[in-house]
């Protein structure tokens, strides 16, 4: 299902502190900064640190 181009975000899920190092997480992370998709996450600021990285 993520293969077709139809998507323009990946968003609305959570994460907290350093659940931004899960696997799952870091896979979204890479699969959205490949395609250049926006991203919406529900998060704290230790974790939107993270991410911004």
């Amino acid at each position: 299902m993520i293969n077709s181009e139809r998507y323009r975000g990946f968003g609305e899920f959570h994460a907290i502190g350093e659940d931004v190092d899960s696997i799952p997480i870091v896979n979204m992370i890479e699969i959205v900064r490949e395609r250049k998709l926006v991203l919406h996450p529900h998060t704290d600021l230790e974790c939107m640190r993270i991410f911004l990285q």
